[in-house]
């Protein structure tokens, strides 16, 4: 590895790294060190006779590129973070102007900012990873206690196990979105995907939060799980339409689920967990079993930029509840 990278065509070229990657060679008294250790620009004149590297190794180095002109300053970011160097060469003898020195400190800002924009990025990726390793293992354990402490292959314990999984799987599209929101039409269509060929699903673009994505999948899992077992997903023939409009007020999504050509629906004689569940993570859904098939509608709130779309009104968009 050189010093620095080799001079381009033309007049000047600039090389942008870390202090340890532009100083191979790690002179104290070397441009790039000296405005590391005073965080400001250093401006070299001339190589071949600055103090800053007669009789410095680095001095050979850049003379054999053919630099005469150094000017380093350091890449310090709008949060005051110094992240690394940059470094213009330049071929001919002169004296940067104060134009050219304007417009190289907004380079090395525009740069600082992006280096730590990008290790920002790096450093929350890597604690999401951790996050959904955690959150994996802690399912896990809750898993095998559930396992050993419910009746073994009971309809209790694999109820309890399939809401396990659903929660597993909104864990892991939630961390690998990029922006920790995920497209409701996402969540849906994971947790309905064994009936893809009998689920519609349409609505406008929405995106939710961490929280809510993963009371959408529950909701989800609880009413494709009761369709399988008692509803339109028992029979070949039933079929759930999944439809959804925002509010005027964009404040809220109002998702219907639709069955139909399904058994004859009973409603039941008492309150099971899925309902318990469904009405503690939204209080105001309502559900209507319907003898030609159930159907739900749900209020799920969203912030105003979560909606990609057009305020529509919600009685001008069937499937409708009543």
């Amino acid at each position: 590895m050189s010093l620095y990278s080799a001079a381009a065509t033309g007049n000047g070229s600039a090389h942008v790294g870390s202090p340890l990657l532009l100083l191979e060679v790690r002179d104290d008294a070397a441009a790039c060190a000296s405005a590391l250790q005073t965080g400001s620009r250093i401006i070299v004149q001339d190589v071949l006779t600055s103090e800053t590297f007669v009789g410095q190794q680095s001095q050979k180095i850049l003379l054999d590129e053919d630099i005469r002109v150094v000017i380093s300053a350091p890449l310090v970011s709008s949060l005051r973070h110094t992240l690394g160097m940059l470094s213009t060469h330049f071929r001919e003898i002169h004296e940067p102007e104060a134009r050219e020195l304007h417009y190289m400190d907004l380079l090395t800002r525009l740069a600082a900012d992006y280096l730590e924009r990008k290790r920002g990025q790096e450093i929350e990726k890597i604690l999401l990873q951790e996050v959904q390793h955690r959150s994996n293992n802690l399912l896990a354990v809750v898993q095998a206690i559930a396992h050993h402490t419910l009746a073994p292959n009971s309809e209790a314990t694999k109820a309890f196990e399939d809401r396990l999984l659903a929660l597993a799987q909104c864990n892991k599209q939630i961390t690998k979105a990029i922006t920790g929101r995920l497209p409701l039409r996402d969540l849906i269509r994971s947790q309905v995907e064994a009936f893809s060929s009998r689920v519609t699903i349409h609505g406008p673009d929405v995106t939710v939060g961490s929280q809510l994505a993963q009371n959408v999948s529950l909701l989800c899992h609880e009413l494709v799980t009761n369709a399988a077992k008692y509803g339109a997903l028992k029979e070949a023939s039933g079929t759930v339409e999944i439809a959804w409009v925002i509010s005027a007020s964009r404040d809220a999504v109002v998702l219907n689920w639709k069955e139909q050509h399904g058994p004859p629906v009973v409603a039941p004689q008492r309150r099971g967990f899925g309902t318990m569940l469904l009405k503690a993570t939204f209080p105001t859904a309502q559900i209507d079993y319907a003898p030609d098939g159930l159907r739900c509608q749900v209020g799920i709130p969203i912030e105003k930029h979560d909606a990609n779309t057009v305020v529509f009104d919600i009685s001008e968009h069937p499937p409708n509840f009543a």
